[in-house]
């Protein structure tokens, strides 16, 4: 008789851990398989490494590794799962993108569970779906939504434009009842006036301020979408001096309505430069007339033919002697 002795050898028992079964897009496990000499991981997918004990799995989904472990010649294999969970789509919206200093935009975040806002700056909170913006000053918000374990962000952006600066000048903050101001405005785009009972334009620059009785102005300007205040006060006395009434008693401009010639006549106590300036109802100077007159009874006749002047409303002003007289005119 002959014997054969036959050598089993036991295969191999391959085992496997993760670091984590279940992450999110974007992340990664770390998948080690031990009980044997060799390795061989498939799928590839996602793997930093296909032979190594240790291999970084970074899939863009759902997964099972196969491992297959060898000792000698005999080998074994082992399976493990990996789960994958999409990352929340996260959105913003803005009820204005553009706001003015002061203002306040709305922001809404929508695509995931929970959220968190930065920075803080102007935010009336942190962890709200929907959040109430009043910054000073342009920024970008990053929001953070949160659906179970993943998240993902969005930015937002919101412009913020200054409020401009408005003030008001004049010549003189007092009057006498019967005489008028030109107001001037100052610091941004266009104007409006109010109360306008008393002026000669509720729009404008500039201007004419005809009151019976101290009056505060306020006027709003506006650039862009934004808007500035300002106000100021005229004071009106009711004056008895010669001093103050001599301007209004020794000017007068006639005819009114008018077509295209104007007479001043002028009755002057002494030597005197005067300047005539000839505005439209929205304070637009038209034409400014200048000369020098000695002591005496003047009249000056002035022609407004080459001003192309429609029908209306229009504002004279004369000034000298340090005072200044303003009238109502209308163009026929």
């Amino acid at each position: 008789t002959k014997t054969v002795s036959i050598n089993v050898n036991a295969n191999p028992t391959v085992n496997v851990s993760t670091s984590s079964a279940s992450i999110c897009a974007g992340q990664s496990s770390t998948l080690t398989a031990s009980g044997a000499t060799s390795y061989v991981w498939s799928p590839s997918t996602g793997l930093n490494s296909t032979t190594n004990a240790s291999v970084i799995s970074t899939p863009a989904s759902s997964l099972i590794y196969t491992v297959t472990g060898t000792t000698g010649s005999c080998t074994n294999s082992q399976s493990v799962s990996l789960n994958v969970s999409a990352n929340p789509t996260v959105n913003v919206s803005s009820s204005s993108t553009s706001i003015c200093a002061s203002q306040s935009s709305t922001l809404i975040a929508y695509g995931a569970t929970s959220y968190v806002w930065s920075p803080s700056t102007g935010l009336n909170s942190t962890t709200n779906a929907s959040v109430i913006s009043t910054p000073v000053s342009s920024i970008i918000y990053t929001v953070t939504g949160t659906t179970g374990s993943c998240t993902n962000t969005n930015t937002v952006s919101l412009n913020v434009s200054p409020n401009p600066t408005v003030s008001v000048t004049a010549l003189s903050a007092t009057i006498c009842v019967g005489q008028g101001e030109s107001l001037t405005a100052s610091g941004a785009g266009s104007f409006s006036w109010s109360p306008s009972a008393s002026l000669s334009s509720s729009t404008g620059s500039m201007v004419i301020a005809n009151p019976t009785t101290t009056t505060v102005y306020s006027v709003t300007g506006i650039s862009g979408n934004c808007s500035g205040n300002a106000v100021f006060t005229l004071t009106v006395n009711v004056c008895t001096g010669i001093e103050n009434l001599s301007l209004q008693n020794s000017i007068s401009v006639h005819p009114n309505p008018f077509s295209d010639v104007l007479v001043f006549s002028f009755n002057l106590t002494q030597n005197s430069n005067i300047e005539i300036m000839l505005y439209d109802v929205l304070g637009k100077e038209l034409k400014k007339f200048q000369f020098k007159e000695n002591t005496g009874m003047y009249e000056k006749t002035i022609y407004t033919n080459d001003l192309n002047m429609s029908s209306g409303v229009y504002w004279i002003k004369v000034k000298y002697d340090n005072q200044e007289f303003y009238k109502k005119l209308i163009k026929q």
